[in-house]
């Protein structure tokens, strides 16, 4: 019993951001019912026992007190939490270049190459695939670690989200996807005709699924064009990373704002 409590109590990582230390300890149990993630309905449903999920209400209310305080008296845990939601996008955007290599069947190694350095954009499409595929081996004996520290920084972003706090300056990283799309189109211009829409489709398909995923409708095929036309690098985001959970924050944001 004991064994299983532990377990149940180190899903969040409290030293990776240890300004948010507090609220990540306090919230291990909680966040080991969500799946790592902070849920603000959850406040709405405290003291409700047919709905209550054990959020430590003190905590959070005072961290999102701190969090919006601008004084320089919180200007750790903020500077924290642009890391945490900074982490929380590039993995979003590593994600989802992987799952573009893997529906072009490019995701593998290649001879010759050898490096793990995915953030450099000086590759054609077939290479950068390579380098992807050799970052998810290296990071492969860490993976355990890595996706600790993934659900903590979701965690965060989650509760920044709650807070209406816009915390991440997303340049650098919307640059780079930016590039890896671009030699993506180039790539299936390249190819045989009907490569282009069959590999399209499959993409479609991906997106279609995470909108179910996030209990939404899914829109008509028109409606779907029109939307990855207008929000490509964000759909891609959350798309990709719906293996670590980071995408449906993204995307959850994104069409938060639409419908607002």
């Amino acid at each position: 019993m004991s064994t299983g409590n532990t377990k149940q109590q180190s899903i969040l990582n409290p030293k990776k951001y240890p300004a948010w230390a507090e609220l990540l300890n306090a919230c291990q149990s909680y966040a080991s019912k969500t799946g790592g993630r902070f849920q603000g309905k959850h406040v709405q449903d405290y003291g409700d026992s047919s709905k209550d999920c054990g959020i430590p209400l003190e905590q959070v209310m005072k961290f999102k007190c701190a969090l919006m305080d601008e004084t320089q008296s919180q200007k750790t845990l903020r500077k924290e939490a642009v890391e945490a939601c900074q982490y929380v996008f590039e993995q979003g955007v590593l994600h989802s270049m992987r799952e573009t290599c893997k529906i072009h069947d490019l995701l593998g190694p290649r001879q010759g190459v050898t490096s793990t350095n995915w953030k450099d954009t000086d590759h054609s499409l077939i290479r950068w695939s390579a380098v992807i595929h050799n970052h998810f081996e290296q990071r492969r004996a860490n993976e355990q670690a890595l996706r600790r520290d993934e659900l903590t920084a979701n965690f965060i972003s989650d509760f920044c989200i709650w807070c209406r706090f816009d915390c991440a300056d997303n340049t650098g990283m919307e640059r780079i996807l930016g590039i890896f799309l671009q030699k993506e189109r180039e790539f299936t211009e390249g190819r045989l005709p009907g490569h282009s829409i069959k590999k399209r489709s499959r993409a479609m398909d991906v997106i279609g699924r995470h909108f179910g995923n996030l209990g939404i409708k899914p829109p008509s095929e028109k409606e779907l064009k029109k939307f990855w036309d207008d929000n490509k690098v964000a759909i891609l985001i959350g798309a990709g990373a719906m293996a670590v959970a980071a995408g449906a924050a993204i995307i959850g944001s994104l069409l938060a704002k639409k419908r607002n």
